[in-house]
This record gives C-alpha cells, structure tokens and sequence, in this order.
C-alpha cells in the first residue's frame, strides 16, 4: 500500500502543515476586512445615503410648513390665533378656526343710556384700535336643540374720570369695581347672593363672582348663571362676563371661560381716553345677548409647534376616530297615582377616542359609551321631528306634574309657553323636572345602545323620525363597534364632576375586523408642568356633532402645556392632567399626547375647580393607565404593531428629507391598505408635485439604494467567501494537526489503519532517542461501549503504539492534549501488561 493518502478538495492544497498554519492565520483577517466592509457600507447607507441622511434644516423646515399649510385647508381643524390688541390696555387671543370675533370702539358721545360706536370682525381686528367691547358666542351654538348657550365679553370704561364716584370708603379699586359691575345681579332683581373668590390667572389677580336667578314655576325651579371676573391694572376697569347660561349648558360656559387665560394687560394709550363723564358700563352689560356670532376660543399657545407637525400630528391623526353613542328606550314616570307612560325615548352623544389596537380595539372615556338616564327625556323632546310631536310631548310630562300636584295648570302653561318659545331650554326643563319627580321615579326598559365610529372624513348622519334617532351607516369609513369593557359610574351629571364615586371613566370599544393604524400608549411619569400637549379630537361645536349639515367633518387639533398633575381624590389612585390645551365636549375619550408623539392621557371635558386656580379654564386629561389597568383586567390582548403605521411613518419620513418620489410611493401603498386613511392621497399628491422640484432628493435616494445593494452584495459576497474559506482552513488545520509525525513510529501500511491517527499520540522531542520497545503509552479512558455495538480484540502494533478499535467498530475517542514523554515506573509497566 502506498505511503501516501488520498486526501480530496482543499485539503489536498492544504496538505501540508506549514502551508495550513499560514493559510490559518489569514483567515481571521479575511473575516475582519469583510466584516469591515459590512459595516462601511452601513455607515454609508446610514450617514451618507438613503433613509438615514438628512436633509438640511431649512428644507425639513419648509416640508413641514408645506404639510401643515395642507391639513390646515382642509384635511384638519388647525388652529388659527389672531391676537386682538386694544389701545386702552388690554389684548387677548382667539382662534378663527373655532370662533368668531367682534370688537367695537364706543363713539365718545355715548352715555349710559345709549352706547353706540363703530364695530369690527374678521380681518378687521388685525388693526389695533381703541376697543371697548369685545363679545363672543360659541360657533353653531345657536343650533344646539337642548341648551341655550351662554356668550361672553371683555369690557372696559373709556372715561379717564371713571373711579371719581365709584370707591366708597375703606374700599380698594377692585372691591368697589366687584360691588359696581355687579349692581344688576342683586336679591331686588331675583339674584341670589353672590358666591366670590379671589384667583390669579396668568399673574393677574381677579375677583371672580357667579351669580345665580332662580324662577319658580310652583314647585318647578330655572336657575340662571352670570359669570363675572373683575381686575385693575394700570389704574383701569376690566370686566370680563360670561353670562346667560343654564345648567343644560354649563360645559359651554367651561369652554368661553378658557379665552381668560389668553387675556394679559398693558399698553394703554391714555390719550385714547375721554373726558366725558359719562358712564357706559352699565350699556355694556346689558347688551351682552346681541347678535354677534363668535365661535369658540382658544387658549395658549398661539400657534401650532412645526416641531410636532410629524412626530405627533400627523403620525397620530389616522388613529383618532369620531365615537357617536345612541341610546333607546322606552319610557315612564312612576308617581302616587300610578305610573306615566311617555314613550320612546332616544338621545344619542359624540365623543373622540384613539386606536389602540392594530385588530380594532379603541379607547376612549366612560360617560362617551354612557349616555345618562335623565338624557334619555332631553332626547324624547328634542328628537321630536315635528312641532305637533313636541307640543304632544312637552303635554305629557307637564300633565304628570300637574298629577302629582307639582305644578299648577296656570303654571305648567306658562312652563309650556316659554319652553315651546325658546325662553326656557330642554335641558333647564329636563333637570327641574327630574329634581322633582326624583330620578329613581324614572323607569327604563328595552334599552338599547348603539356605537358608530368615524374612521374618516364621512360625517355621522343622525336621523329621527317619529322620535327614533339612528345613525346612518352608509358612509365608506363609517363602522359599527362594540362595547367591550368599561370603568365607570354615572353621578347623575354626566360623569363630568371630579372626584365622586371610586370607578375612572375609561372604556373600549371593538370593530369587528379590520387592520388599523395605532397610536402608542405610554407613561405619564416624567411628565412635568410646562410640557407640551397636543390633543386631536372632535369637539362638537366646531361643526355641529351629529346636528351638522356637512357631508364630511375632521378632527380638531389644539395644543397647550401641562399646568398640573394631580390626584383625582383621596380616595383613589387615579391621576388626571390639567392642561392649557383647549377641551370642549366632543373632544372627551379623545388622546392626550406628549411632545413625542406618546398617548399619555384621555382628555375627559370637566368642571374641575382647585385651590391655586392652576386648572382655571383647563382642559382635563385622565391618565392613560386607567385605560391600561381596564385593558389588563379584562385580559384584552393588544397589537401594538400596525404595518398601516409603519408604513405611513416611513413615509412621513421619505417626506420630511425630500425623497419624494419614495414619500408618493408609500402614501400609495398606506391608501391601498388603508382608504379611511384620507390623509394619504392628500400628502401623496403633495409629495408628486414636489417631484422634480430644486429641493427634491428622490433620485439621490435611488442612486444611494443601487449603491447600498452593491456595497452589501459585494459585502455578503465577502463575507461569505470568508466564511467559508476560514471553515475549511480550519478544517484543513485540525485534520493536519491530528496527522502530526510521531517521530517515534512509522505511519500504518493499512489505509483502515488511518482511524488510529486520530488517537492522541506520545510525542518525542526530536532530540530525544527512540523509545525502547518497553516504553509503553499511558493507559487513555475509553467511552463506555454504546448498547449493542461490540469491540473486536485490539490489534497489535508496534512497541509504544496505542492499540486501535477495529474501524467496523471503532467508538470515536475524546481528543486528548499531547503526553509528555515519562520514564514508566515498574508498576505502571505491569499494569498495561
């Protein structure tokens, strides 16, 4: 048999020990430079190419602009704050997206019986002028079927002279201004006694009065409200009053008083004061209920954050949804001469709420998905479609009142005159008659709710017919859901009074299927006074709610900072978040987000009242581990990822570095997936005409992705090949290192004999002589012989050989290190005789 083996493949090239060592040693470089070339082309891709460049500053500035310029005309309701400044030392801001403003400059010659004088709206207020009066009213308040709305105006005198007969005695400027303004509210005229208190709103101190006429028809009790906050500053007059509401409306009253936090003081030109003597205050007060239509206003700040127009506006707007409740039932009155049948009863609710699962889960507040007992008889009347049905019904309850002995037929006449004429509004009626039938009178029974969610533009549509209100589903984007869980106790209010009861007010909902977009809950732990918060809903007012006439509606988005953190009660862990961000009903359920992006809150609309007045005017966010805490309790399963999501927001980001030939592509592909995502087409098309434009980087984008295929092919290329080299290296290198010479022996005629190479081996230095033919090799442990495998007598070999399993039979050995050369000592020598 020859002395040389057959030894196949690299191992052939390989053969010889020298030449493994060197090739061995090579190979560990060779990994290195491709794993070098890896990650050059990483860093390329990543700082000098592609999706992680950036484009400069100015262009992402512009982009942002552009994209903002685009939702605010009419993808979104942005805000739009005018800052009106008068020259008698007073200035405010307001938002013409949500209301309209009036101001008038009284003509000198007036006098306390009549005040007349040039007034101005719109662009006209851009102009400083010498304005006296300013007055708003909530946008398409006058529409609203349950509630009269209240209006609101900041005053001020032009009379230089005005404090002459105005300070009493031991008074202070601003106690005789409170003691003035409020001498039309006194007990003589029907006025309770005023309740006041002294805030500081904004660093400037007032003294805030509500004042409150009640009327009495028999047992039957109206209230009214007048809402009066008085301040000096610089030695001047100013009143500000929100005046003619009732208990049905007392969220809009919370709404105008945000517009005080806006107010400040200073630049007063006192050449623009008369010397007249004559007193207009008086006038003014009392003209408070002209025909001036305002909208709603704003609070800080005055313009939207371009920082945000991404990362939070737009990343999050497609996971805001519109959320209409309609509740049905038919009803009764139980009274001591038996019960009153009045029929079927609806009342249906909108609220805002969020995505929060990829599979159709969405959250939102408590008191959205429950609509109160005693709404159910504001909706039996004002979702009477006729005049008849109305005066029929208005009959009926009125009839029960004068069963029971509450009110008098003279009475429930004139209740009936001035409800039917607009004098007294439903909710007002509504409230007096629970509080004297008591509400547990109230029976209810085939009550029965139904939810409807606006995932795009397509506006609810609520239809009544003979006293049955539903919402028309036809709309593309319009989706039934369900009730899944809910944390929450009615009070009796709506749910809207903080603090009662030991329930929060979170719910979810469910569509039945579906992919959506996702907002990301997080955390309201490092949130501190001063940070920003942006809120995305659906106040009602804006476009009417379910009364709008619009085919298609949009999500509001205002934005504010933390004023405080605080316990919702001592008796309960929940936390809630007082901000400066406008909330107004509507935006209830709605998210909170923080200047990240993160859903950090609910924004849940209520009367909140604390010491410090830090929440004056605030809009109120529920922490977003109520929601967290029901999900858990519930073991609702959430999907937090949404390739809707990831989609748009790899698109948002091709935009936003002037890849827009990509930004068009993506939009593209999120409109395919998603077409309630009406966002989509809008910034697609916004991203195809900037194609081609000096700014537009899509080709460098193209080029850098060709670029990076190249540099990683060639680096998996690399990489590869190193890979694979450096492997049979190795194997080269261990199959040469098992066949090292023993100098001591001769290599086995026999090819079978091969396997004994790869026994460990006693190695003799070469200078030492040849073992003599008793040196024996120590005796190595062998394995235990597997089940059913049998060893075959050992074959001799040559003096201090090991002796070799039979290769049909060989059990693989444990490689062992090297034995160094030992005299055996007798005993060691009888042993492996």
């Amino acid at each position: 048999m020859s002395d040389k083996k057959e030894i196949r493949g690299a191992k052939r090239l390989l053969h010889s020990p020298n030449k493994a060592r060197r090739r061995y040693r090579y190979g560990i470089p060779l990994l290195a430079l491709a794993a070098l070339v890896l990650l050059f082309s990483l860093i390329w891709w990543m700082f000098f190419t592609g999706n992680g460049s950036k484009a400069p500053e100015e262009a992402q500035e512009q982009n942002r602009l552009d994209a903002l310029e685009l939702l605010g005309s009419s993808a979104v309701n942005l805000p739009q704050h005018k800052e009106i400044r008068s020259s008698l030392g007073f200035s405010l801001t307001v938002d013409e997206s949500l209301m309209e403003v009036s101001g008038q400059v009284t003509d000198p010659a007036s006098d306390s019986d009549f005040v007349f004088g040039e007034s101005f709206e719109g662009d006209e207020l851009n102009e400083e002028r010498a304005y006296s009066i300013i007055k708003a009213k909530l946008i398409d308040a006058s529409s609203n079927q349950i509630s009269i709305p209240p209006d609101l105006s900041i005053v001020t005198n032009i009379r230089e002279s005005f404090w002459d007969d105005k300070v009493e005695e031991g008074e202070t400027q601003i106690e005789a201004l409170v003691r003035w303004a409020g001498r039309n509210y006194t007990s003589d005229l029907g006025w309770d006694e005023p309740v006041s208190e002294d805030v500081t709103i904004n660093s400037y101190r007032y003294i805030r009065s509500e004042y409150t006429q009640t009327t009495t028809f028999d047992d039957l009790e109206f209230k009214l409200f007048i809402r009066q906050l008085v301040t000096v500053q610089e030695g001047r007059p100013y009143i500000i009053t929100i005046a003619s509401f009732r208990e049905g409306s007392l969220d809009l009253a919370e709404q105008l008083e945000s517009v005080v936090n806006t107010v400040s003081y200073g630049g007063l030109d006192s050449t623009q004061l008369s010397l007249n003597p004559a007193d207009i205050v008086t006038a003014v007060l009392s003209a408070t209920d002209g025909d001036d239509v305002i909208e709603d206003v704003s609070n800080t700040p005055f313009e939207i954050d371009e920082d945000t127009v991404f990362d939070v506006i737009l990343r999050n707007q497609p996971a805001v949804v519109r959320v209409a409740t309609v509740r049905c039932a038919d009803l009764s009155v139980r009274g001591s001469a038996g019960s009153t049948e009045l029929g079927l009863g609806c009342m249906a609710g909108v609220g805002s709420g969020s995505i929060i699962s990829e599979d159709g889960y969405v959250a939102t507040n408590g008191h959205v998905v429950s609509l109160e007992d005693s709404s159910l008889l504001s909706g039996y009347l004002a979702f009477a479609d006729s005049s008849s049905l109305a005066s029929e019904r208005v009959d009926t309850m009125l009839d029960h009142l004068t069963q029971e002995g509450i009110v008098s037929l003279a009475g429930a006449s004139s209740v009936r005159t001035s409800l039917l004429s607009g004098q007294l509004d439903i909710a007002s009626f509504v409230g007096a008659f629970v509080d004297a039938v008591s509400e547990s009178a109230i029976e209810i029974s085939n009550d029965d709710y139904t939810y409807v969610l606006q995932l795009g533009t397509d506006a609810f549509k609520l239809q009544v017919q003979d006293g049955l209100g539903t919402i028309d589903v036809s709309g593309e984007t319009l989706v039934e859901a369900e009730l899944i869980a809910q944390d929450y106790e009615a009070n009796g209010t709506g749910g809207l009074i903080l603090g009662d009861g030991e329930a929060s007010d979170v719910a979810v909902l469910k569509v039945e299927k579906g992919d959506f977009p996702v907002v990301e809950l997080g955390s309201i732990d490092d949130l501190k006074p001063g940070d920003g918060i942006t809120a995305i809903g659906y106040p009602a007012f804006v476009d009417g709610g379910l009364a709008t006439t619009s085919d298609t509606t949009t999500p509001t988005v205002t934005q504010g900072n933390v004023l405080n953190v605080f316990a919702e009660s001592s008796t309960k862990d929940n936390v809630l978040i007082a901000t400066s961000t406008p909330i107004s009903g509507g935006n209830s359920g709605g998210p909170a987000f923080d200047e990240s992006g993160i859903q950090v809150g609910l924004n849940t609309y209520a009367q909140i009242e604390c010491a410090d007045q830090n929440c004056f005017g605030a809009g109120v966010a529920r922490d977003v581990k109520d929601l967290i805490s029901l999900v858990d309790e519930e073991g609702i399963d959430l999907d937090v990822t949404s390739d809707i999501s990831d989609n748009w927001d790899e698109a948002l980001e091709s935009y936003e570095q002037s890849n827009y030939k990509g930004a068009a592509k993506q939009f593209d592909k999120v409109d395919d997936k998603y077409p309630s995502h009406y966002l989509a087409t809008r910034l697609q098309s916004l991203s195809e005409s900037k194609i081609g434009s000096p700014g537009d980087r899509s080709s460098e984008f193209e080029n850098n992705t060709v670029l990076y295929l190249i540099l990683g092919s060639v680096a998996v290329l690399v990489l590869g090949g190193g890979s694979l080299t450096a492997f049979l290296l190795h194997g080269s290198h261990k199959h040469n290192k098992d066949q090292r010479p023993v100098l001591a022996q001769q290599q086995p005629d026999n090819p079978s004999d091969l396997a004994s190479i790869h026994a460990p081996q006693q190695l003799v230095a070469p200078t030492a002589p040849k073992a003599t033919p008793t040196t024996v090799a120590p005796s190595i442990p062998q394995p235990p012989v597997p089940p059913g495998v049998t060893t075959s007598p050992a074959t001799t070999l040559a003096p201090g050989a090991p002796s070799a399993p039979s290769p049909a039979t060989a059990v693989p050995q444990p490689l062992q290190p090297p034995v160094p050369p030992q005299a055996p000592s007798p005993s060691s020598q009888s042993s492996q005789q």
